[in-house]
């Protein structure tokens, strides 16, 4: 894939798989589409940090400095647990590719949609904390 000259459209959860092949972000929000000339993982910093930015303008701080010590802490391991559900599910779409028999291969895929599940689940309660 590096050494494709072409476009290529690109949909995954992971991040570090994707920050390697892409220069560019398309990120859909309210019926829009804007572009961002950076890698991945950059977009997503200048992203939550515009969000943070804003969120520390448009509301007074109302919570104690042990709170916002709290609220970090719960958000890094929520970031951690979403990272190594990625890397879980990479393992078991692996196995899943490499595996022959019917009964693993339906057992694999209820596992693959759980986790896929916990990712989605995760990343709302990130969001939550970000509001």
């Amino acid at each position: 894939l590096l050494n494709y000259k072409g476009t290529l459209l690109l949909v995954s959860h992971d991040r570090d798989f994707l920050d390697g092949l892409t220069d560019k972000v398309y990120f859909i929000k309210d019926q829009s589409v804007k572009v961002y000339h950076e890698k991945v993982s950059q977009f997503i910093k200048s992203y939550y940090s515009s969000m943070a930015d804003f969120n520390d303008k448009s509301e007074p701080k109302k919570t104690k400095k042990g709170n916002n010590k709290k609220q970090l802490n719960k958000q890094r391991s929520i970031e951690n647990r979403i990272s190594k559900l990625e890397d879980q599910l990479v393992a078991l779409e692996y196995d899943l590719y490499k595996s022959n028999e019917a009964s693993e291969v339906k057992k694999l895929q209820d596992k693959v949609a759980s986790v896929k599940s916990e990712i989605e689940l995760s990343f709302q309660k990130l969001l939550e904390l970000s509001d």
